[in-house]
């Protein structure tokens, strides 16, 4: 910070993670929700906040999960969203809707490609969770479907949107830490607690048997991406992946379900 005092240093930093205010009336979103357990219902909740958004349609296979959600739709002052449920299908329902502009997807992994293609199709912008696909095949997939709809498909990487990436991507752009040459990230999150649910391996940890890797690298190449210029002018030229033996969560599993295990680990 040579030649910048602190006070200046701060008024950067803090300029990435403020937010403009909203000026005027804003025009209507009508935005359909597929997927409500808890990563959707902090998404719904979001988007309720925002002014001039409305959801008039929610689609979960859990009824339970399907009535949370119209009674928060409820609690702002919105009309009953319509429920779509009953089935692993019942998405599509809600797709050929013609009242809506937008989708939210936050369901499990193996159907965040397959909704996401299903809404451009539909002719409707696709905001999908990550990650967005698990296969390359799926990635083309989505690339395809955008160039050939010209609808756009957003990952909903929420990790570039943070107080703390913003404010780094503000003094990045603002020369406050000179030129960017390194940048190192991974996906350091206790994840043990999620892997058993009652004794029992979760969907997430039944796709880390499959998949030997950083399930979510773009949390951290998504911020250093920007930072970097990474596709903005730059681009990626390849890609190495290397793991370690899975020890630590072989213990825990080892220490946890002790008592239950009958076969090897």
């Amino acid at each position: 910070m040579t030649g910048m005092g602190r006070r200046r240093f701060m008024e950067i930093a803090g300029g990435g993670s403020l937010a403009a205010p909203l000026t005027g009336a804003p025009t209507p979103v009508r935005v359909g929700m597929i997927g409500i357990g808890r990563r959707g219902t902090g998404l719904l909740r979001i988007l309720l906040n925002i002014p001039g958004v409305q959801v008039p349609a929610v689609c979960d296979t859990n009824a339970d999960n399907l009535a949370a959600a119209a009674a928060a739709v409820e609690r702002k002052g919105q009309k009953p969203p319509e429920q779509y449920g009953g089935s692993q299908e019942a998405f599509r329902k809600l797709l050929a809707r013609d009242d809506l502009q937008a989708v939210v997807i936050a369901t499990p992994w193996e159907w965040h490609a397959p909704m996401a293609v299903a809404a451009m199709k539909a002719g409707k912008y696709a905001g999908v969770e990550v990650p967005a696909a698990i296969t390359l095949e799926e990635c083309w997939q989505l690339v395809n479907t955008s160039e050939q709809t010209g609808l756009p498909c957003m990952l909903l990487e929420n990790d570039c949107f943070g107080d703390g990436a913003l404010m780094a991507l503000n003094l990045v752009e603002q020369g406050v830490l000179g030129e960017i040459v390194h940048c190192e990230g991974g996906y350091q999150h206790d994840i043990r607690a999620g892997i058993l649910r009652a004794g029992q391996l979760s969907w997430r940890a039944r796709h880390a048997l499959k998949r030997n890797g950083d399930l979510y690298p773009t949390h951290p190449a998504g911020p250093m991406a920007w930072w970097s210029g990474i596709n903005r002018g730059d681009r990626f030229a390849y890609l190495t992946s290397t793991a370690s033996k899975s020890r630590g969560i072989n213990h825990y599993i080892k220490k946890t379900m002790a008592p239950t295990i009958r076969t090897p680990i």
